[in-house]
């Protein structure tokens, strides 16, 4: 994978938000530049929030390095997909995972926005004040910054979560009410 990233932030359509977390993704972004400088590489930053489709379009379609989106408020999805859909170039969407802010929930949203649109990226997050020292979030970083790509395990998925018969019942009530109403 290429050295240079670009680093860039998402944002809401209302100033009034992307204001109010300056401080929060400034900070998040020195701590990705220091990450990203203690694995070797160098990071650049695409400048101002994407507050709207067209933004995102404009400054990141043209962009052909790794890309590392910084998620620390909340922020709509499209303000990033429209931008990198039918692109290649290794996307990271990287959160700090502060209970101030819903970057996560951010970060989630665009991802399944992503998800929909076909568009390959990964994920990483920390609730370190130095991200350098959480060892999960540099192996992910290594890993993302070496093949494009971070990983997770899922054993701690689980796909058939029991269910009593009440509430199975309960649900097939309220599915068939829905359906009702709808025809």
């Amino acid at each position: 994978m290429k050295q240079r990233i670009a680093l860039f932030w998402p944002g809401d359509g209302r100033d009034t938000p992307n204001q109010q977390a300056l401080p929060s993704i400034t900070e998040a972004t020195l701590q990705m530049e220091a990450a990203l400088k203690k694995l070797g590489r160098e990071s650049y930053r695409v400048e101002g929030f994407l507050t709207k489709p067209h933004h995102a379009i404009e400054k990141l379609g043209p962009i052909q390095d790794p890309m590392i989106g910084i998620c620390v408020h909340w922020f709509y999805g499209p303000h990033t997909t429209e931008g990198v859909v039918g692109k290649d170039n290794p996307l990271l969407l990287a959160s700090n995972f502060s209970g101030q802010w819903p970057g996560l929930v951010g970060l989630l949203n665009t991802g399944a926005c992503l998800e929909s649109l076909g568009r390959p990226f990964s994920r990483a997050w920390t609730d370190a004040p130095d991200w350098t020292t959480d060892e999960k979030f540099m192996n992910s970083l290594v890993e993302w910054c070496q093949t494009g790509v971070a990983t997770y395990g899922e054993e701690a998925i689980s796909y058939d979560a029991p269910v009593s018969a009440e509430a199975a019942e309960l649900a097939a009530r309220v599915a068939k009410e829905f359906q009702d109403r709808r025809a």
